[in-house]
């Protein structure tokens, strides 16, 4: 696999876990470490119900390589934009704003640490801060392999109870 591809399975992955990826209408670029797209305007309902619940935590928006979206849509601004992160090791975060056409558009990647979440999380995330890389998709796709098949497994267990 690619470094795109191992990104990209990993990401989708933990995108399903969180119940995102439904509200993705196209992805718009793939890289060696995130994932740009375009999305119903409800994947902000579903992140902030996430941030309600304690499983995502609410920042200001990123900027960095998060601004690439601004190459990618038709826009220059996008309204209400704002960063969410999972709370757990390694952490999705989604950057989204929404367009003017209505659409929401961001990306999306996976840290190693979140900063939100606990002071190793917030340790973490500034070792990689200070030491800029893209996060090495296959090195973690084990590690996200198991937590998906627990969250499959366990999903099965609920339809079937």
């Amino acid at each position: 696999m690619t470094p795109e591809e191992y990104a990209s399975d990993n990401i989708r992955k933990k995108l399903r876990m969180l119940n995102l990826d439904k509200y993705i209408v196209r992805y718009l670029l793939v890289t060696h470490d995130r994932l740009f797209f375009k999305a119903s305007p409800f994947i902000n309902t579903e992140l902030f119900a996430l941030d309600h619940d304690g499983v995502m935590k609410r920042g200001s928006s990123s900027g960095g390589p998060h601004d690439r979206i601004f190459d990618l849509c038709p826009y220059d601004k996008l309204d209400n934009r704002a960063s969410y992160r999972e709370n757990k090791r390694p952490s999705l975060q989604v950057v989204v704003g929404l367009g003017p056409d209505g659409y929401a558009y961001g990306d999306v990647d996976i840290d190693l640490g979140s900063p939100t979440m606990d002071l190793v999380g917030f340790f973490v995330h500034m070792a990689e801060w200070l030491r800029p890389g893209p996060t090495i998709h296959k090195k973690l796709k084990k590690k996200i392999d198991k937590e998906f098949a627990r969250w499959e497994a366990e999903q099965k267990k609920g339809r079937n109870a």
